[in-house]
Order: C-alpha cells, then structure tokens, then sequence
C-alpha cells in the first residue's frame, strides 16, 4: 500500500531547493561582480603605478639637472628668462600635471598601496618645487645681498646603499616619546649620543612640548636651527610633519642624513647644510672644510608650496651655543610666511654674552615680544621677565597665548 504524499512536505522541500538555487545564484553573482571589481582596481593600481614612476622619474631627473647646475660655477642662481631654469619648470609643470592626473584616477576610495603611492609622489613634486626654489633668483630685487649657496642633502645620492657598519657609523634603534627611530650617533663619550646608546632612549622637557605642539596641529611645519644628529627634526618627520633642519657641523650633517633614510622619513626631511648667521659669507667650520654661512630669511627658498598660498603655522627650535640672536637678525622675511607660534630656545650659553651681543639679546627678546611669542620656563610654565634675562634657564620656550604648555 502506498505512502500518503503530504503536499505540505512537498511543498517544504521544493521551497528549499529554490532557496538554495537563489542562494547559490546569488553566490556566484556576488563571485563575479568581485572577480570585476578586483580586476578594476588592478587596473586602477596599475594606472597609478604608471602615473608614480613617471612622477619619480621626472623628480629624479630634475636633481640631477639641479646638482649640475649647483656644481657649475656662477650657476647658483638661474633668472627666470634662461633656457636652463624654463627646462627645469617645463619638467616641474609636467609633475604637477601628473599629480592631478594621479587624484583623478583616484577618486574612490584609495587602497594603502594607492595612498602610499599618491602621498610619494605628492612628496616628489613638493621635493622639486624645493629643488627649483633653491636655484631660482629672485630678479626684481636687485639691492638684496647676495644669495650664496644653500647646500640641500641629496638623499638618494648621498646616502643611498651605504652599509653605515662598514663606514663605522654607530646606529641603534631609539625610542623617542612614542616613535621608534634608527639614530646614528657620535662616540659613545658624546652626551646626547651616550645616553641614545646606553638607554635605547630619549626624552626630555622641551621633546615632550614639541611632541604636543605637533599632535594637535597636524598642518604645522617644524624648523630645526642647529639639528645636531637629529633627534628633534626626525621625531617631527616621523609624525609626517614638513621638516627642515639646519645643521652646519659636517659629521652631525651625515649621521642625520643616514638616520633620515634608515628612519623612512627622508621625504618629509629638508636639511640644509649651512650655518646661519646675521649676514651671508663663507664660514670655516675647522680644519680644510668651509661652508656657507646664509641667513634665516634664505630658508624661504624651502618652504612647503602651500606657504606660498597661506601663512603656514610653525614651531620653530633654535640652538646655536649662544648665538641665537645673531640667527634671527635677518628672519622678517621668514617669520611673516610663516606663523611661528611656539619657539624653542636653548639658553644655555646665553648668560655668557655681554657686550656688543648682550645689546643683540636685547633687540632679539623685543622682537619676539613684538611678534606676540612670550618667554616661559616651561618646567613649570612660569612666564619669565624679559628685564630679567641674565638669569633665565638653560631652556626657554617663547610662545603665543593662544598655546597651552
């Protein structure tokens, strides 16, 4: 005797097998409408690898014409009607056109590789804007002293696959506040540089205020007068802050360069290798070695493009054994692009100047205090007489009210 059918039954089971065709269809659409968007972002990574090489390409092109014309004699300088200089920013307008090609391909939202490749290349078309400043006069101004060399760090060519072992370059991974960083150090007996060795570690009141200042202004830009080996301008470059540092003594120059390229921060890393002083000249550093000594205003030549359009903000740090004042004699021109809002300053050695300086330290405190920077102890965030300098601390903090210490 046959079994009943139960329609209710049947009607379950044919139920379940539509769901699981829907299911399984739906599956494979969802498969290809992947496999399409995979092979379209593929595409659109390919395009912006294009576009990236191309604009490392014309960047690495354009050190090289730079590098030559900085080695020729007489050619520091290119006036904007000379072929040479028009050639150079023929190149730079084909990087910049590049560029916004690049952000028009990349529209929607970019993959890391993607980012990672389109903040590289903005950083190579900001390197060669610097590049061209660095060789381009200004012709209207005639009067103006003359303009000496400012000698820029080649990163790639300088210290690209140098095994720093071999050359007897001391480097060690270095915690600073929250960023690990590879520092390479002078002799274990160097203050600063024993403490990096033996500790693995370095801190301090004035990197502690740098490091705040930073974090809660992201678009601000760090100015480093007397880098030493680094620990302050390589700190702001690893937090992806536009750094320049300045630093004249050679072998510090070198260290920093090497912990610049080992560190990854390179690229967001202006150093100029100069001194600066109250006037333009060559300055003998020692021995056979000279370098050109510049003024703080010449530093304009470096800044970010977008200071070209706004006053960009700015925390400014000055060690110069005592000879700050003499650093900021020729600064108007810097200090009005630029908004410096905090400014670190090593007085250490400044009680030890009298004379002929003491009367620059006098001028030098009126014109921060006309540029609204007030000076603190920033230990604990005592505001300091300006008639009482003399005894003021080995370290000083001008600021503006509007930032918190």
């Amino acid at each position: 005797m046959h079994e009943k059918i139960n329609p209710r039954r049947v009607f379950t089971g044919v139920a379940l097998v539509v769901m699981l065709l829907v299911s399984l269809k739906i599956l494979l659409d969802n498969h290809l409408v992947q496999r399409r968007m995979d092979a379209l972002e593929e595409v659109a990574l390919v395009n912006t690898h294009l576009i990236h090489n191309r604009i490392k390409l014309l960047a690495h092109q354009m050190e090289l014409k730079v590098n030559t014309l900085m080695k020729l004699e007489g050619k520091q300088q290119l006036s904007s009607d000379n072929g040479e200089f028009s050639a150079l920013k023929a190149d730079l307008d084909e990087m910049r056109t590049a560029l916004g090609q690049l952000k028009l391909e990349s529209k929607a939202s970019l993959s890391k590789e993607e980012l990672k490749l389109a903040r590289m290349s903005a950083q190579s078309v900001d390197k060669a804007t610097l590049l061209l400043n660095s060789v381009a006069t200004i012709k209207d101004k005639p009067t103006e002293q003359k303009f000496h060399k400012m000698n820029l760090v080649d990163f790639t060519e300088d210290f690209k696959q140098h095994d720093v072992a071999k050359m007897g370059i001391i480097c060690k991974n270095v915690s600073i506040i929250d960023e690990t960083l590879t520092m390479c150090v002078h002799d274990k007996d160097h203050i600063t540089s024993s403490k990096m060795y033996k500790q693995g570690e370095y801190s301090s009141q004035l990197m502690e205020s740098l490091d705040d200042y930073l974090s809660e202004n992201p678009e601000a830009i760090f100015i480093d007068i007397g880098a030493q080996i680094g620990q302050y301008s390589l700190m702001a470059a690893k937090l992806d802050h536009y750094t320049i540092a300045v630093e004249p003594r050679r072998d510090s120059n070198i260290l920093l360069g090497h912990s610049a390229v080992l560190s990854g921060v390179s690229e967001r890393l202006v150093l100029v290798h100069n001194w600066i002083g109250s006037f333009r000249s060559k300055h003998k550093e020692g021995g056979s070695h000279s370098v050109e000594k510049i003024v703080l205003d010449d530093l304009v030549h470096v800044l970010p493009p977008e200071a070209e359009k706004s006053r960009v903000k700015a925390a400014l740090k000055i060690d110069m054994d005592g000879f700050s004042p003499l650093s900021l004699q020729n600064g108007m021109k810097l200090l009005q692009r630029v908004n410096v809002e905090i400014l670190f300053m090593n007085w250490a050695k400044m009680m030890d100047q009298f004379g002929e300086l003491s009367v620059k330290i006098e001028d030098m405190l009126k014109q921060l205090e006309n540029a609204n920077l007030k000076p603190y102890y920033y230990e604990n965030k005592r505001a300091l007489s300006l008639k009482n300098w003399k005894n003021w601390p080995n370290e000083v903090v001008f600021k503006k009210d509007s930032i918190d210490l």
